[in-house]
């Protein structure tokens, strides 16, 4: 692992730029490892519970998937 050295003010610099340049999740995340307090989720237990399920399923071969034209057609109907 290479050690860089850099002044605080260059450390702030590039952190600001990281935040100005990152999307929502980014930011949520950032401030979850900073922040004493939770992050705000918009998903129940249930609703993450499901989520690791369908990843599972998939990981293990289960999951079933979509093509862009299968689900463009389901839409359609």
């Amino acid at each position: 692992m290479k050690t860089i050295f850099i002044s605080v003010s260059e450390l702030k610099e590039k952190l600001h730029q990281y935040i100005e340049n990152s999307d929502e999740l980014l930011l949520t995340e950032m401030y979850k490892m900073i922040s004493d307090e939770d992050a705000p989720y918009n998903y129940s237990v249930d609703d993450i519970e499901a989520f690791y399920k369908r990843r599972q399923d998939f990981l293990n071969g289960k999951g079933k998937n979509y093509t862009i034209s299968d689900s463009i057609n389901s839409i359609k109907r």
